[in-house]
């Protein structure tokens, strides 16, 4: 009785801790590996404790580092989607790690506090997810979590 009662056990807590199969999976950080997708997962506004998450979020958004050292960042706003291309390295800084993205030309895409319009720079954090440089100048503040 007790070897079935351990069986019982021991199934039901496999199958309790299983992930959805539609659920992608958030990744570490490695700069040697591609593609990379990373996906917007959080926005922030002025406002204190203005977060939105999912699909509360005015838009949805990613991007797609390639092994090249090519991108692509998409956004969906409201079925309008906006595209942007280029090219991106990884820099350290006194701050940690650094993705810089030089877009091709000029977008509406392009979140960016620089003059330089066609450029965009998000850090690292010590948990593995992108965050948006833009609202240092009042833009909102970004999140990405790398999904593949």
């Amino acid at each position: 009785m007790k070897k079935l009662l351990i069986l019982l056990i021991t199934i039901s807590a496999l199958f309790s801790c299983s992930d959805t199969e539609d659920a992608p999976q958030a990744k570490l950080f490695d700069s040697d590996h591609y593609p990379q997708k990373w996906i917007l997962v959080e926005m922030s506004g002025q406002i204190p404790n203005s977060v939105t998450t999912g699909s509360d979020m005015p838009w949805q958004e990613y991007y797609i580092l390639k092994s090249d050292g090519t991108f692509l960042k998409h956004r969906d706003d409201s079925g309008n989607s906006l595209e942007g291309t280029g090219t991106f390295h990884f820099t350290t800084d006194e701050n940690g790690e650094l993705l810089e993205l030089n877009y091709s030309e000029s977008n509406a895409i392009v979140g960016t506090c620089s003059s330089v319009k066609q450029a965009e720079e998000l850090r690292l954090d010590a948990s593995d997810k992108l965050i948006g440089t833009w609202s240092a100048c009042d833009g909102p503040g970004l999140k990405y979590e790398r999904f593949e």
